[in-house]
C-alpha cells in the first residue's frame, strides 16, 4: 500500500516545490520590473 502510494506522493511533492519556485521566480522578475520601471 505504501509503495503504491509513494512514487505518487513524491510527485506531489515536486509539483508543489515547482510550483513555489514558479511564484517565487515571478515575484524576482516583478520586482526586478517595478525597480526598472
Amino acid at each position: 500500500m505504501i509503495l503504491l502510494f509513494s512514487p505518487v506522493w513524491a510527485y506531489f511533492q515536486n509539483a508543489a516545490m515547482i510550483k513555489t519556485l514558479i511564484c517565487d521566480i515571478s515575484c524576482v522578475c516583478r520586482a526586478l520590473l517595478a525597480v526598472f520601471n
